[in-house]
């Protein structure tokens, strides 16, 4: 532990010098440090399609912001104030600002063609409007707006693509050429003299810029050795990637991705306004002393990749500071300079610049804020780039794990450092340290030192705007998969972890003690709740996460949970299956506790009953039997199909297109089989007294549990609308109609006509029977078969289980699925309703007073089940809610995307 120690006498230094600020000494000249907040305001606009951008603009004269009101804000760049709301003749697709005015395009209803306007920004006059006829019908054309003139790019027509330049200020067309498509457009801009265009063209990227008055080129710089051998313009497999960015100074930089031309390094051109080649062309910005002349900064926030290690392997994971960058160039010499934000890398655009004003745009919970940060000048005691922090003061990454501390994952773990190198900046110690495992299977472990700020709170403003980005990208249900960790959330400590879906995507902690921010990637979510607090306690850190109380608890595994737990002798059985779906693990769990008991990998992918120290489950054409002790395989039957199956008193029944199979529970022998005719599928299996009700294709037939001989058969019922109880079989047909048929003999005691046809989902309660057809669930008498009422609500898939019941009450879902109803059973008077955030997901489960349902935001909700008043909520951390809710002994078990099972507390919902 003496690097651990190393690291808490390090950490005490930096909050004793962290908190120097940028001071003017007398004797040195002021230099740019960086940025610092002015104002920020909420805002709700309208974004992009093609890359989720605000349609917005910037000028000296205002910062417009297109609104989802299908109004143009118009707002006093100093102060962020309203000054003027335009109201749009349509949809916004494009704004520019220059020159007082606002220029607008608009999209517009087939057949008509899309628009421009022009608004004075001073009192937000209409002054101009041209219909764009070259454009794309229903959407708004690409414009780029410059000092003088709004240029329009229009649709490509026979190989070339008409170019309009129109006077901004009253709208008359200043000049049109048509240019020809010899090579692809891939990114386009405008400063306030110049447009212009990067392309990727057969000979490799051209880069171009015309006048925008008169549309005639300025200059044209080939950059014919970025180009892949036999690459092909149109072809986007040899053709590299190619970003163009401007400043508004006229500064113009074309990044251009090398690993698309299969090199290591990015490569970057900068131009001056006149086309001049500035000699830089490392992507990685210098990162050196502040220098005292820099250029506005570029529409680009990425700091840029550090260099791949020269070590035996290579970096887990292509780590770099955590925050933002504002990147500038350094007049004369075309240097790079990168200036951190108080946000995370990634998390915010840049809007655009005014003066000394840099606008940027993040995007948080609602709808997003517009951020302006202003330029800083003065001195620091180290690099602008880290904030003033001198990279020696950053901690040796090797130190905030130990060989000891991998050892509660496996033991052999070894260390492999990596320095960071960025430009002309250099960490003296590792700043990302890999631990390699000792087998193949085990998980790699990456520890990086994402920042080090000069203060606690700046770093905990860094790192809780990180985690709000986390929280947001694992909330968005549309965003590709992120799920979260509730438990390891607080104190410091925040884990996100790929779902079920996303396959090969790593997983990752991030860590906050005092100005200290880790990160810690692994692809393993268990080795995440293990390490992270860990690495907290390294840092001189404390706590437990979030606040635990009363009797609940949770266990992390790494696997997609693909049944729900069964509960049995004191121990909690589930099944989970790895990512990528070909291997299954079975976990068995204290039930007060969740400890493992073991953890056993198997062929089994579901399991459906645990009794007598036996779990029974089902594989690809086999249905098993497993030691509840052990986790060892007892026997295994072999089945010609993927059939289901159930556990009866003395047997393993298996069914399904196979018809009925009796296994003996003890042995796996098979004691009989029942087909039926024209081998009609059986979908619904219910052992009752010393019957076998059967219900599929062929109707409904009951069997004799012990030979499998028929008793009666009744033919065109059933499919797997049944339910069954000592009273009667309840089931429907075809044609609409329910019965209730005698257990003993089949007959009918009672037929009753419904609309529709029978749906899937038959329940009986207490005195009434629920038949759910075509969205409508009917409650019918259980004596006689009369109508009670019926309610119109979801269209039930099968097996769906949104309907539930009690002898007194009926839960059925809404036409809205956010909905849930309770009905009384004898009048069907709703006794009350209830909204839930987001639509259910899961069945609704009532246990006595309590009931609980959950949403397809990853959280159930437990309410009271008499009168529909809110208990708890409790957020998974998980994208969708995979098993459960199940209610057992003490517990509330419910799994989601993220592998963990949660027993949550009755009493609270909490889990430990």
């Amino acid at each position: 532990m003496r690097g651990a120690g190393a690291v808490i006498v390090l950490l005490a230094v930096l909050l004793v010098t962290g908190s120097v600020a940028a001071g003017d000494d007398p004797r040195l000249p002021l230099a740019e440090v960086g940025w610092r907040a002015a104002w920020s305001m909420a805002v709700d606009p309208v974004m992009t399609p093609h890359d989720d951008t605000p349609i917005a603009a910037v000028s000296a004269h205002g910062l417009v912001v297109a609104t989802r009101q299908r109004t143009v804000e118009i707002r006093d760049p100093r102060t962020g104030a309203v000054r003027r709301v335009v109201a749009a003749p349509r949809e916004p697709t494009g704004l520019g600002a220059a020159a007082g005015m606002l220029v607008m395009a608009t999209k517009a209803p087939s057949p008509a063609h899309p628009s421009l306007h022009g608004y004075k920004l001073a009192d937000g006059e209409h002054v101009w409007k041209q219909t764009i006829t070259d454009a794309v019908k229903n959407e708004g054309p690409p414009i780029m707006v410059t000092e003088h003139a709004v240029v329009v790019v229009g649709r490509e027509k026979k190989g070339t693509v008409p170019v309009r330049s129109i006077d901004v200020r009253d709208g008359r067309t200043l000049a049109r050429v048509v240019r020809p498509v010899g090579c692809r457009p891939s990114s386009q801009g405008a400063t306030t003299r110049l447009i212009v265009f990067a392309e990727q063209c057969p000979d490799g990227v051209r880069v171009t810029a015309m006048d925008p008055n008169t549309l005639r080129q300025v200059w044209t710089r080939p950059l014919t050795s970025l180009r892949r051998p036999g690459g092909d313009a149109d072809d986007a497999d040899t053709s590299p990637g190619v970003e163009l960015q401007v400043s508004a100074e006229g500064t113009t930089q074309v990044w251009v991705a090398g690993d698309d031309l299969g090199f290591t390094d990015d490569y970057v051109f900068t131009f001056t306004q006149d086309g001049q080649l500035l000699p830089a062309l490392s992507a990685r910005p210098t990162l050196d002393s502040p220098l005292d002349r820099w250029s506005q900064p570029l529409q680009r926030l990425e700091f840029g990749e550090p260099p791949a290690p020269a070590a035996e392997l290579e970096g887990f994971d292509s780590a770099r500071p955590l925050p933002a960058y504002l990147t500038s160039i350094e007049s004369g010499s075309g240097r790079l300079g990168a200036f951190p934000l108080d946000i995370p890398a990634s998390s915010g655009q840049l809007l655009g610049t005014a003066g000394d004003l840099a606008f940027v745009y993040v995007k948080d919970e609602n709808s997003g804020h517009i951020t302006a940060y202003r330029r800083v000048r003065g001195h620091l005691p180290g690099p602008a780039a880290l904030g003033g922090v001198d990279p020696a003061a950053w901690p040796d990454a090797c130190t905030l794990l130990t060989a000891h501390d991998l050892r509660i994952v496996a033991d052999g773990y070894r260390p492999v450092p990596y320095r960071w190198a960025l430009g002309d900046l250099t960490w003296p110690k590792p700043a990302t340290c890999d631990w390699i495992p000792p087998t193949d299977s085990g998980a790699v472990v990456s520890v990086s030192v994402a920042w080090v700020a000069r203060s606690s709170a700046e770093a905990r403003a860094l790192f809780d705007a990180a985690v709000s980005e986390l929280r947001r990208d694992c909330d968005d249900i549309d965003d590709v998969g992120c799920d979260y960790d509730p438990v390891a959330d607080g104190d410091g400590l925040f884990s996100a972890m790929p779902d079920v879906y996303s396959v090969g995507r790593r997983g990752n902690t991030l860590v906050n003690v005092g100005p200290v921010i880790a990160e810690l990637n692994t692809d393993s979510p268990s080795v995440l709740r293990l390490l992270g607090p860990r690495i907290r306690a390294n840092l001189g850190g404390s706590g437990r996460g979030r606040p635990v109380h009363g009797s609940g608890w949770s266990h992390v595994t790494d696997s997609w949970l693909s049944d729900a737990p069964v509960v049995d002798g004191g121990v909690v059985y589930v099944m989970g299956a790895d990512r990528e779906g070909g291997r299954y693990t079975f976990y068995a769990l204290e039930e007060a506790t969740g400890r493992p008991r073991w953890t056993v990998p198997t062929s089994v992918w579901s399991f459906f009953a645990v009794a007598d120290g036996v779990v029974y489950g089902t594989a690809e054409e086999r249905t098993c039997a497993i030691d509840a002790t052990t986790g060892r395989e007892r026997w295994r039957y072999q089945m010609p199909s993927n059939d289901d199956a159930v556990l009866g008193r003395d047997h393993v029944y298996v069914f399904g297109e196979n018809g009925v199979v009796a296994l003996d529970k003890a042995t796996g022998r098979q004691r009989w089989r029942y087909q039926e005719r024209g081998n009609e599928e059986i979908g619904t299996l219910s052992e009752v007294g010393g019957l076998l009700y059967a219900s599929g294709g062929g109707g409904v037939v009951a069997l004799d549990r012990m030979s499998g001989k028929v008793r009666w058969h009744r033919a065109r019922l059933g499919g797997r609308a049944m339910a069954v109880n000592k009273r009667a079989v309840y089931a429907g047909d075809g044609d609409g109609y329910a019965y209730a048929l005698d257990p003993a003999t089949g007959r009918t005691r009672w037929r009753t006509r419904l609309s529709g046809s029978i749906g899937s989902v038959v329940i009986a309660a207490g005195g009434t029977v629920y038949v759910t057809g075509e969205g409508r669930t009917y409650a019918l008498d259980a004596t006689m078969g009369k109508r009670r009422w019926s309610f119109l609500g979801e269209p039930v898939q099968e097996d769906s289980g949104r309907v539930a019941a009690t002898q007194d009450l009926a839960y059925i879902l809404g036409p809205d699925e956010r909905l849930l109803h309770a009905l009384d059973s004898a009048s069907g008077v709703q006794r009350w309703s209830r909204a839930l955030p987001d639509a259910l997901s899961t069945e609704v489960v009532i246990h006595g007073e309590a009931g609980y349902v959950g949403d397809e935001e990853g959280v159930l909700h437990a309410f009271d089940a008499v009168t529909g008043t809110d208990r708890w909520s409790f957020r998974t951390g998980a994208r969708r809610i995979m098993v459960g809710p199940v209610v057992a002994g003490d517990h509330i078990y419910v799994g989601g995307s993220n592998g963990i099972l949660f027993a949550l507390s009755p009493a609270d919902g909490t889990a430990g």
